[in-house]
């Protein structure tokens, strides 16, 4: 049996009537229009959100991508310069370095080499000093007849003849076994002609209560006999342009020059003089310092 509604229903179309054209079965046809309407717009949403989603994660792996890409591209140019500029850098300090070693070892090589033919020149000179010292010793027509005193330096000397004591000179701040004094010199005229040859006859000591006195030395009188060596005129020390002699007594000097020593006695000096050698006597010590060659120092700045 068929229910009071469809029974109505099926009179209804008997007589030919649409049922759609009814208000209640047209907004049930709309509603269900807008429901299936509203989801294929839900769907479209959702298909467009999962278009966008995936354009977006799609966008996102092609910029990983393309990071990826530019990371290996920088590592790879990173890895092409590490192989062309830093390599070069290190050979150019390489060849900097190794140009400036060079160099330094070349020059103190020959500032080596310097000094060692310093040290080689001083062994030649002490060795003819040795030789000069081992020779005959000259006397007193040998020791006249030297004009150049530098081929004869060292050489033993046996004179005779007098001393000219009021011609002395006090050479000051001398030292001798490390203390201060002074040298004295006296002018000797040989026998048998009118020579003079200055002697450095040796040390003493002064007075530093009075500064100005002389010591006391002996200097005798008459005929005497003087051995020694040839020597130059004594070592020059420091002293102030125009300084003059010691006030009260001109006989101490700071240095002496033998030709203007000669020139103010008016006396025939040698242009050397003879260092007086053997025993302390007459007041007077001769420790006199031997020149030492010196070669050890050479040998150290070499090293």
């Amino acid at each position: 049996m068929l229910g009071p509604a469809a029974g109505l229903l099926a009179g209804r179309q008997a007589r030919g009537l649409d049922v759609a054209q009814f208000p209640c079965h047209q907004d049930a046809d709309e509603q269900q229009d807008r429901k299936t309407h509203a989801e294929r717009q839900r769907a479209c949403h959702v298909a467009g959100l999962g278009l966008a989603a995936g354009a977006v994660l799609h966008h996102e792996i092609q910029c990983r991508a393309k990071a990826a890409q530019d990371g290996d591209e920088r590592e790879r140019d990173q890895i092409c310069h590490g192989r062309d500029y830093p390599v070069t850098a290190t050979r150019r300090r390489f060849w900097l370095i190794t140009l400036a070693t060079a160099a330094a070892m070349a020059v103190t090589s020959s500032l080596g080499l310097w000094q060692l033919s310093r040290a080689a020149q001083k062994q030649a000179l002490q060795a003819a000093t040795d030789a000069s010292k081992a020779l005959a010793a000259l006397d007193n027509a040998q020791v006249a007849a030297i004009d150049d005193a530098a081929g004869h330096l060292h050489r033993p000397a046996r004179l005779q003849g007098h001393w000219l004591a009021q011609y002395s000179v006090y050479l000051d701040n001398r030292q001798m076994n490390g203390k201060p004094g002074f040298y004295v010199l006296t002018p000797l005229v040989l026998d048998g002609s009118d020579t003079v040859v200055m002697v450095q006859r040796g040390w003493v000591q002064r007075n530093f209560v009075e500064r100005e006195r002389l010591p006391p030395v002996e200097t005798p009188a008459g005929v005497v006999q003087v051995s020694g060596r040839i020597a130059s005129a004594p070592p020059r020390l420091y002293e102030f342009t125009g300084a003059a002699p010691a006030a009260g007594s001109s006989a101490i000097r700071q240095n002496l020059d033998l030709a203007a020593y000669s020139a103010e006695t008016r006396l025939a000096l040698r242009p050397f003089t003879v260092v007086q050698t053997g025993e302390a006597s007459q007041g007077l010590l001769r420790d006199w310092p031997e020149p030492a060659a010196g070669t050890g120092k050479h040998y150290g700045y070499a090293f």
